[in-house]
């Protein structure tokens, strides 16, 4: 940052002024983001998943596998092992 900072004002540019162009981008960014992920959740076409078989539980977190392919791949979901 320091360097980016210098080379602003050896420019003569404020550098106030970038800080704010930065943030206004990042803030464009996070509303298309948003805005992506709404349309996802509200896209018509939505599909029932069906329940993977656990393999180990205890308590609220669990860890399941699919079978791909001959290939097992285990899912621990991390939100499986938050508080509630």
């Amino acid at each position: 940052m320091r360097r980016i900072a210098e080379a602003l004002v050896a420019g003569g540019h404020p550098p106030e002024r970038f800080r704010a162009a930065v943030l206004r981008q990042l803030a464009r960014q996070d509303r298309a983001l948003i805005a992506g992920l709404a349309a996802y959740r509200r896209h018509p076409a939505q599909r029932e998943m069906p329940s993977l078989p656990v393999l180990w539980q205890e308590g609220r977190p669990a860890c399941s596998t699919m079978a791909a392919r001959a290939r097992r791949c285990w899912w621990c979901p991390p939100w499986s092992t938050a508080p509630m």
